[in-house]
């Protein structure tokens, strides 16, 4: 099944011709294939279909550590890495060299007017900040000097200096491509940790309570702020329905998550394209009928297992 197969079910379903690309320019093509996105996204956040459903360690916002940058202006308690990953933190604010920066395993480390003091060596697992002449995929997600934050929008290999640094929607870096998500802002809410929230994200169904076994239902408690997860959970994984573009591929979904998309397609565009009421009421009434077996699908799919209750034979 592909994107085009989805949109032609919904075309046929309304009596209309299928279309031979998605870059069909007749009329009810063009329509279906507009509507599409939005119609998608609509069933994939109404129905925790499991098979769009997705686990993602969360980016902790304490742990960005961006590469030294000269003739930059530090402040006490920041930090950066340098000397192959090695992680500095500032003791004396001011203005870094013009080349060189921090190295060693001292304190007290003289950095033009700035003095570093070593802290340990870079754990790559848990850095996220962005690196040079690296490769990046779409989602991929990187945090600046300035804090920050940016998803990859285009495939490609990163600059060898430099990085995303505007608010831009589009930017542009070596062949990979950002868009501006979000700076990190302080945390004033009262919980210990702040979390960038995925990009991929369509619907946070939970940030999993670690403690808990079996897995509880509702989860941990978090607040959600713009791009950002505040919650008490240490290295916290997020639970979610992901956006399915790009190189997610539609045959991979439950068939009958295909046929709901289809027939939110054809629901939308039903009346624009044949002006006539009973088809588009007819079409409507299906929707919601292949919707309500997507939840009840999704909810025996989802559930936790039980015990089975012993059996008299076995006493």
């Amino acid at each position: 099944m592909t994107d085009l197969r989805i949109v032609n079910r919904a075309l046929r379903r309304i009596g209309a011709k299928s279309a031979a690309t998605m870059a069909d320019t007749a009329t009810a093509a063009v329509r279906a294939v507009e509507a599409y996105p939005e119609c998608r996204d609509e069933v994939l956040r109404l129905v925790q279909w499991p098979s769009v459903i997705k686990r993602t360690a969360l980016l902790d916002t304490s742990l960005l550590i961006c590469q030294w940058i000269l003739s930059h202006a530090y402040h006490v308690g920041d930090t950066c890495t340098n000397d192959t990953g090695k992680v500095y933190k500032c003791a004396v604010a001011g203005t870094s060299a013009a080349a060189g920066g921090p190295t060693g395993t001292t304190t007290g480390i003289v950095d033009n007017t700035v003095t570093w003091d070593y802290v340990e060596a870079d754990d790559t697992d848990v850095n996220w900040a962005w690196q040079l002449s690296t490769v990046y995929a779409v989602g991929d997600t990187v945090g600046n000097q300035d804090g920050n934050v940016y998803v990859c929008i285009t495939a490609g290999t990163s600059a060898a200096a430099g990085g995303p640094a505007t608010t831009s929607s589009d930017i542009t870096d070596g062949t990979a491509h950002w868009m501006y998500y979000g700076a990190i802002p302080d945390n004033l809410t009262g919980y210990v940790y702040c979390y960038v929230y995925p990009g991929d994200c369509l619907r946070l169904l939970k940030i999993p309570a670690i403690v808990s076994e079996p897995e509880s239902e509702k989860g941990a408690m978090y607040l959600r702020e713009q791009h950002f997860i505040f919650t008490d959970i240490p290295e916290a994984v997020a639970k979610y329905v992901h956006t399915c573009t790009g190189s997610d591929d539609p045959s991979l979904w439950d068939s009958l998550l295909q046929q709901t998309i289809a027939m939110s397609i054809a629901s939308a565009i039903a009346f624009d394209v044949t002006g006539k009421t009973e088809i588009a009421n007819a079409v409507t009434q299906e929707f919601f009928m292949y919707l309500a077996k997507g939840r009840q699908v999704a909810i025996g799919e989802g559930s936790e297992g039980v015990e089975e209750p012993p059996r008299w034979e076995n006493a």
